[in-house]
This record gives structure tokens, C-alpha cells and sequence, in this order.
């Protein structure tokens, strides 16, 4: 069993000490709607905290309307963008 106060290899440091999940769900080519928001959301449900999505995509309103209707408390959530 891991020990939750030590870092495992599934998170990378931040500068700032905290820990980002290595593996997080990419949204590009999900459309904008309700495909879209199902799946991050569905991600959320199953464990994932580290959402990646670009402005490029066209989707960021679907992320963040999964991220609000998923329970999950938003400190817990990464969302790494690009513009």
C-alpha cells in the first residue's frame, strides 16, 4: 500500500510543491457539446484529475461545464491549457 503523504510515480512536481497527475484525459478533436462534456466528466468519475485542453479546440466550455457538474471539488482538478 503507498503511503499518501509520499509522492508516487504517477504525479510530477510542481515548483510551486504541488503534484500534477502524469496521465490526464486529451480533449482535442472532442467536439464542443454534449460528447464532450460526458467524457470529461465520465473522466472525472472514474479517477482522472488532470484535464488537458487547448483554446485552439474549441471545447473549453464543455471542459468547464463538466468540471462544475462533476462533483469534484475544483482544487482537485488540473486543467492545462494552450493558446
Amino acid at each position: 500500500m503507498t503511503n499518501p503523504q509520499e509522492p508516487d510515480e504517477s504525479t510530477l512536481a510542481l515548483a510551486d510543491g504541488n503534484r500534477i497527475p502524469r496521465l490526464g484525459l486529451g480533449v482535442w478533436q472532442v467536439p464542443n457539446g454534449p460528447e464532450c462534456v460526458n467524457a470529461v466528466r465520465w473522466a472525472l468519475e472514474l479517477g482522472y484529475r488532470h484535464i488537458d485542453t487547448a483554446q485552439a479546440y474549441g471545447n473549453e466550455e464543455s471542459v468547464g461545464q463538466a468540471i462544475r457538474e462533476s462533483g469534484v471539488s475544483r482544487d482537485q482538478t488540473f486543467v492545462t491549457t494552450k493558446f
